[in-house]
């Protein structure tokens, strides 16, 4: 693990403990394989498993801290239609004309009442 992540694992590793994730285990044990494939399937947990539990924090923890391999790529902006400045004045025209007649229709003064 590179040093510049020591810090932020033994951070990580705090939290977990808060959060009862090495509950039942005794720090420097080993588990079993038995023990790791039962776990998710039963509510004990053996006492022997606190490295199998450290190692896959650690491997969670590495690989959120790497970047994906996937390239990241900005989202494509679509174009702009070239428009006159006719066409942008006739469609502000159809605009206030339509804010108009929402202003003055029986649906949106019926909401304006108190």
């Amino acid at each position: 693990m590179p040093e510049e992540l020591k810090e932020k694992f033994k951070a990580f590793v705090n939290v977990l403990e808060k959060k009862d994730f090495f509950k039942g285990t005794e720090p420097g044990s080993q588990g079993t394989v038995t023990d790791f494939l039962i776990r998710p399937f039963t509510k004990f947990h053996s006492s022997t498993e606190y490295q199998q539990r450290y190692a896959l924090a650690e491997e969670k923890f590495l690989a959120r801290q790497t970047p994906s391999s996937a390239p990241t790529q900005p989202a494509a902006v679509p174009p702009q239609p070239d428009l006159d400045p006719k066409t942008i004045e006739e469609a502000e025209r159809f605009k206030t004309q339509g804010i108009r007649k929402l202003q003055r229709s029986r649906f949106i003064s019926f909401f304006k009442r108190k």
